[in-house]
């Protein structure tokens, strides 16, 4: 399922929840934030258990 963005759109927030497109969120993702390297790669771990490939 896709949508279209128009050529101007920007990211949102909806409720505390970014609203973009895939390529947008991987360029916010990789932004340097407050997490600390071992922080990230813990969440990463717990998010690949709970959601695994299909």
């Amino acid at each position: 399922m896709g949508a279209n963005w128009g050529l101007f759109s920007k990211p949102f927030q909806q409720a505390g929840v970014w609203v973009t497109w895939v390529a947008k969120l991987a360029e916010m993702i990789l932004e340097p934030g407050p997490l600390g390297e071992d922080e990230a790669q813990a969440i990463a771990t717990k998010l690949a258990r709970a959601l695994p490939a299909k």
